[in-house]
């Protein structure tokens, strides 16, 4: 009798502890909606991703000339098994400033940028990854890339 009270002890507070972890994950850890500006993508240059930088381009399909002003946060996450996650950056860091650019992307055409994440995120290990920029709005654009 003693020990079946322990295993339904037990039983309930593994319930808990996993109706608690589904919280958190649908409640805490949403995942931001990216890709909300219509007519206009990030991507990645294929051939031009290392361990410690990347090369994108922000392609405007729209009919009109767009004006983005990205925000500071350039933020790469990794795919995981429940999803992405962000990488974590080195604790004293010097992120420059991003903010005062505004990029005039005519219809039919792109803006390319280098960003070298060295410094704020070190080397990457091999996986699959994605960059989320931020634009004015909170609108957000991401592109998936991969380091063999």
């Amino acid at each position: 009798m003693k020990h079946r009270k322990l295993w339904i002890v037990l039983g309930i507070i593994l319930l808990i502890l996993i109706v608690a972890a589904v919280a958190v994950r649908v409640f805490l850890l949403r995942p931001i909606e990216v890709d909300k500006l219509e007519g206009v993508q990030l991507r990645v240059v294929e051939g031009f991703v290392t361990r410690e930088s990347l090369r994108c381009i922000v392609e405007n399909q729209t009919g009109e000339a767009v004006e983005l002003a990205p925000s500071h946060s350039w933020i790469i996450e990794q795919k995981g098994l429940f999803g992405w996650r962000q990488v974590l950056p080195k604790p004293i860091v010097w992120f420059g400033t991003r903010t005062a650019e505004v990029w005039v992307v005519r219809p039919g055409e792109g803006v390319q940028w280098d960003w070298d994440w060295s410094r704020q995120y070190g080397r990457l290990s091999p996986g699959t990854y994605r960059l989320r920029v931020e634009f004015e709005n909170s609108k957000w654009l991401a592109a998936e890339f991969v380091i063999p």
